[in-house]
C-alpha cells in the first residue's frame, strides 16, 4: 500500500499546471500554455434519454506533453471511472491512473508507468494487488474507457497515409479484471473533416471510425472529443461546455 500510494502521490504531483509564488520578485514558473476544460453529456440513440456524462480537463504543457483528467459516469453501465493520463508529444502514454466504481461498488484502482518499451503495472482490486511488466511497442495508446480520452488513439494515425490502420491499445479492464491492462489492436479509419453544430458551439472536426461501433468527431491539435457514437450500447456524447485558457507567451 505504501507503494502505491507513493506512486500516485508523484502522478498527481507531476502532473500540476503551473509552480507559481505569492512572494514579491519571484517571477512565476508556467508549465501548461494551454488548458481545456468540457462537459460530454450522453444521450441514447434510440430515444434521446440522459445516460451519463464525462467531465475533463486536458492541459498542453511547455515540453509538449500533454495531461488529461476525466470523471466518467454511465448510467447505462452503471460506471463510474477517475483517470489521469499524460502522453508525449507523439501522443504515446508516459503515466495513467484510474479508479473504477460499478453500480457503486468499488472495483479497483491502477497506476501505470511506461519506460521505454515497458509498462508498469500496480493494481488494487478488493482480492488483491497485482505489480506486473508488460512489453509494448514504440506506437500505442491507452483504452481507460471514459469517452473524453478516446481522442488521442488518433494521434497515431497516419492521414497522409489514410484507410485502415492498426494501433496497439493497452485496454484497461481486458484481462478479466478491473484495473489491469491487455495489449490488443484497434482499427482506425479517417472519414474526413466535418463542420459540427453540437450544445457547446459549433467546431471544425475530424470524423474518425474506431472498430466497427464507434465514430468519432474530434476537433483542435488535443484531438478534443466534441461528439462520440457507441452503437454497441446504443449512445452518443456532445460537447455540452467548453472553454480554452491559454498562457500569454
Amino acid at each position: 500500500m505504501k507503494t502505491l500510494r507513493l506512486a500516485i502521490v508523484l502522478l498527481m504531483g507531476g502532473f500540476a499546471t503551473s509552480a507559481t509564488s505569492q512572494e514579491p520578485g519571484v517571477v512565476n514558473v508556467v508549465v501548461a500554455n494551454r488548458t481545456i476544460a468540457g462537459v460530454l453529456e450522453c444521450r441514447t440513440l434510440a430515444d434521446n434519454a440522459y445516460c451519463g456524462r464525462d467531465e475533463f480537463t486536458i492541459t498542453h504543457h511547455v515540453d509538449g506533453t500533454r495531461a488529461l483528467r476525466a470523471l466518467a459516469v454511465s448510467d447505462i453501465r452503471g460506471l463510474q471511472i477517475d483517470i489521469v493520463l499524460r502522453v508525449d508529444r507523439a501522443f504515446r502514454p508516459l503515466e495513467a491512473f484510474t479508479q473504477s466504481y460499478s453500480d457503486g461498488k468499488f472495483l479497483g484502482v491502477g497506476f501505470f508507468a511506461v519506460s521505454d518499451d515497458t509498462l508498469s503495472a500496480l493494481t488494487k482490486t478488493p482480492q488483491r494487488i497485482v505489480s506486473e511488466t508488460i512489453p509494448v511497442p514504440d506506437r500505442f495508446s491507452m483504452l481507460l474507457h471514459p469517452v473524453s480520452a478516446d481522442g488521442w488513439h488518433f494521434g497515431h494515425y497516419d492521414k497522409a497515409a489514410g484507410g485502415r490502420q492498426s494501433v496497439p491499445r493497452c485496454a484497461v479492464g481486458g484481462a478479466r479484471e478491473s484495473v489491469r491492462c491487455a495489449l490488443s489492436e484497434s482499427e482506425l479509419a479517417y472519414v474526413g473533416p466535418e463542420r459540427l453544430t453540437v450544445p457547446a458551439g459549433t467546431f471544425e472536426t475530424e470524423h474518425y471510425r474506431f472498430g466497427q461501433n464507434t465514430e468519432v468527431w474530434l476537433a483542435g491539435p488535443d484531438y478534443m472529443m466534441v461528439q462520440h457514437e457507441f452503437k454497441r450500447f446504443g449512445t452518443r456524447y456532445r460537447l455540452t461546455a467548453y472553454t480554452e485558457t491559454r498562457t500569454p507567451d
